[in-house]
């Protein structure tokens, strides 16, 4: 039976249906104890029926109905002459049982009234979202233990209109308050409220902290380690912004040609010729050395006798020498190629000291050096963000050997920006806040706009920044139960009031 567990209640009969149950049933008890002088009555005054709703049974829906008995109060004088029969399981004036609302809570604050509706009509419960939301706003707000260790940080009822503040145990892991502001007079008045408090974890905010110092001056205040890095990782991506380009280029030539080679279609055509006179010269030589007459040879290759004379006196293959105009301003093209000017500068410029060539082979001889450069040539690029992973994520100094020497010789502050981060970082993992001071006397050496207005930071806040260093409390909890009001917003599609935002975050689901 399913409900068995229900103390003096006897079935009379079970009505099954398609998709329900409908059990009847009745009251084993014959008295009864009024609910107002709590004098005990055996006087039935009348009987009605309850129709009531209980948990589903094997899928179905379940209805209960129960013949309710009427009591005379036999006090005279109890100002209730006649009640209703009480019942442990079931409360006043209502039509679900305790156990089936406390079922209809669970769901009610796990997800939106309207989903809960739709997924209880799965479940085998017929409610609707208005009912959950009443059962909701009924619910009071769980009552806790004087904390000892809080966290506490800000969150938007309405991004950039309204906020507020939630409080958390740290000890219990769950949302003590929250605050319908985030204003110091609303921080100081709930903090005033609560003198146990020893230790509060926050975020870098100074009001936060004027509030805690104004309210309880003997707690113990810890900034949360992730906004502390977060702050220095702001400071570091702000100085490349102001330094370094979104992506660096640099190209760097090995071993460039001192003098391009400039050949014109007529250079070729030459050393082709030159190239078959010295192959006919052998030839003639030798037949001349198996002793063949001149006249034989020059009968048999074509040519005249005196060419056959000129090719046996022939030591070598004969340069062809050629004036170029060029050749006064190679390296005068060279120096503007690399400084990226256009052929038309450069044909201006050479006009004014002198050239007085035509443009055809200016361009050829800039095509020529721009050939033999882009061969030799090597481009190094490195972005901005890769860079700033970099300095953040690595843990020596290694990775520094890989960038371009002329990366580094540009600049310098790369290897001083991740020296100052890996010294904060060490600091900060380590667990010891000795290195502090001076790595704030370093980081003041560099003169970085950014890092200085960190630096200034730190020097405000430096006690909660020296117990985040040691001490392993952190606001995490705060921000992870941040991150669940988000959710309830969403889920509640931004409908629903303040006050039933409070119950979803501060009521326990189980």
């Amino acid at each position: 039976m399913p409900f068995s567990s229900f103390t003096n209640i006897e079935c009379l009969r079970v009505i099954q249906e398609d998709q329900s149950y409908m059990y009847l049933v009745k009251s084993k008890h014959s008295s009864c104890i009024c609910p107002s002088c709590h004098t005990l009555s055996h006087r039935i005054h009348s009987q009605y029926v309850r129709s009531l709703q209980d948990v589903p049974a094997y899928g179905k829906t379940t209805y209960i109905k129960i013949q309710t008995r009427k009591f005379f109060c036999d006090d005279c004088s109890c100002p209730q002459a006649i009640f209703t029969e009480r019942f442990t399981w079931l409360g006043t004036y209502q039509r679900k049982t305790k156990r089936l609302q406390e079922m209809l809570k669970s769901i009610a604050l796990s997800t939106s009234c309207k989903v809960a509706s739709r997924l209880s009509k799965h479940l085998g419960i017929v409610t609707s979202h208005h009912t959950l939301l009443r059962l909701l706003h009924k619910l009071k707000l769980p009552s806790y233990e004087p904390p000892v260790h809080i966290g506490i940080d800000d969150f938007a009822f309405k991004k950039r209109c309204r906020y507020g503040t939630i409080i958390i145990n740290q000890e219990t892991r769950r949302p003590i308050a929250i605050l319908n502001g985030r204003d110091k007079e609303t921080v100081v008045k709930w903090l005033e409220q609560h003198p146990t408090i020893q230790t509060v974890t926050r975020d870098g905010s100074f009001t936060y902290a004027k509030a805690i110092s104004q309210a309880l001056p003997h707690a113990y205040q810890i900034t949360d380690r992730w906004h502390i890095l977060k702050g220095l990782f702001t400071a570091i991506r702000e100085t490349l912004q102001q330094s370094f380009p979104s992506i660096w280029r640099k190209t760097e030539y090995k071993n460039p040609t001192t003098e391009p080679l400039i050949i014109r279609k007529t250079d070729v055509q030459r050393h082709q010729y030159a190239e078959q006179v010295w192959q006919r010269a052998l030839e003639v030589k030798e037949w001349k050395e198996k002793g063949k007459s001149i006249a034989w040879i020059s009968r048999q290759m074509h040519i005249s006798r005196n060419t056959v004379y000129k090719d046996l006196r022939r030591k070598k293959k004969e340069p062809i020498s050629r004036v170029r105009l060029l050749d006064p301003f190679l390296n005068q093209l060279r120096q503007w190629n690399l400084s990226g000017w256009t052929t038309s500068r450069m044909e201006a410029e050479l006009k004014k000291i002198g050239y007085t060539g035509c443009r055809s082979t200016l361009n050829e001889a800039v095509s020529r050096i721009r050939h033999e450069y882009r061969a030799s040539a090597t481009t190094h690029s490195l972005s901005r963000a890769s860079l700033l992973w970099k300095i953040w994520s690595e843990k020596n100094r290694n990775w520094l050997d890989s960038l371009p020497s002329a990366c580094l010789k540009e600049f310098p502050l790369i290897p001083q920006l991740f020296e100052v981060t890996r010294k904060f970082r060490n600091i900060v993992s380590k667990r010891s806040n000795q290195g502090i001071p001076g790595w704030i006397e370093t980081c003041k050496m560099y003169s970085f706009p950014a890092l200085d207005t960190f630096i200034t930071y730190i020097e405000k806040d430096l006690q909660g920044v020296m117990a985040a260093c040691v001490d392993p409390l952190s606001n995490g909890l705060s921000e992870g139960h941040i991150h669940r009001v988000k959710m309830l917003k969403r889920m509640m599609y931004g409908r629903a009031s303040d006050e039933l935002l409070k119950k979803r975050v501060l009521i326990p689901l189980l």
